[in-house]
């Protein structure tokens, strides 16, 4: 009869411990995380925005959230942006317009969509929210000189476009 309330005891004890690591791994995992991503081309996009010559240097990332399947968050990562002369002295903030697209490696998963920023000269984040869908996806976020909505020229532009390979949940 001991040996019988001896191993009840352990699975019950067991059952306890796995439940609490369960719920602490599922709280822990609500959050957005980084995506792991193969760069093929470097993640820093090397820009020129709009006003007064602007420019800096811009990291892009993808993060995804395990609770919402098919979403990915796009973040882009000013370090401080600078530019000359009056115009900049009045108004220090340089604007960008990225584009965002993902795709399958054949066929485009979602049309181009636009992520519009203003950055100071103090380094900060924009993180806008996309529905990819799951899967194998290719993800490019850069400054062109062509609005994505709008299609109307724009004066600007990124060197070094951010690409990359990813596994979507």
């Amino acid at each position: 009869m001991k040996v019988r309330q001896f191993a009840m005891r352990a699975v019950c004890a067991v059952a306890v411990a796995a439940a609490a690591t369960m719920g602490a791994a599922s709280a822990a995992s609500a959050e957005t995380v980084p995506l792991p991503t193969f760069w093929p081309y470097s993640p820093i996009n090397l820009t020129l925005g709009q006003n007064a010559w602007c420019n800096g240097i811009v990291d892009s990332g993808i993060e995804t959230d395990p609770a919402k399947p098919g979403f990915v968050t796009a973040v882009l990562s000013s370090r401080g942006m600078h530019g000359v002369g009056p115009e900049w002295a009045q108004n220090p903030h340089c604007k960008v317009t990225w584009v965002f697209r993902a795709d399958n490696g054949l066929f485009s998963k979602t049309p181009p969509m636009a992520i519009r920023t203003e950055f100071g000269e103090q380094p900060e984040s924009v993180r806008k929210e996309f529905w990819v869908g799951s899967g194998f996806t290719g993800f490019t976020i850069g400054a062109t000189f062509l609005d994505p909505e709008t299609q109307q020229l724009i004066p600007q532009v990124s060197y070094l476009g951010g690409f990359a390979f990813a596994i979507v949940p």
